[in-house]
């Protein structure tokens, strides 16, 4: 096979996975999709991070007798809810499949 069916080939293929929707997002340059993909499964980690985060804090804070204590742990767990919206926000953007379904939901 010459380097020119190859290419083709390689091109088909890529067509095809890409309409299988094998990539989450809808940009036309497949390194962008890949890289995206990649963004993906980082921003899902730091996600779970944030719930962790926000579980955590919740946590001490029903522990605590200190007001003040309770006081400023209560304001970082908020920090990190709004984190959690944020990333929330860009995973949206990013994964169509996601956002249908938020949207289905009514979310």
């Amino acid at each position: 096979m010459d380097d020119k069916l190859i290419t083709i080939e390689i091109k088909k293929t890529l067509k095809s996975i890409i309409h299988k929707g094998r990539f989450i997002v809808n940009k036309n340059n497949l390194y962008n999709k890949i890289m995206n993909n990649n963004d993906l499964n980082n921003l899902r980690e730091d996600l779970i991070g944030e719930l962790q985060a926000i579980n955590q804090y919740q946590d001490h804070i029903d522990k605590s007798d200190d007001e003040e204590v309770k006081k400023v742990l209560s304001h970082i767990r908020d920090d990190e809810k709004e984190h959690f919206a944020e990333l929330t926000k860009i995973i949206r953007k990013l994964d169509l499949t996601q956002e249908e379904k938020f949207q289905k939901e009514e979310l």
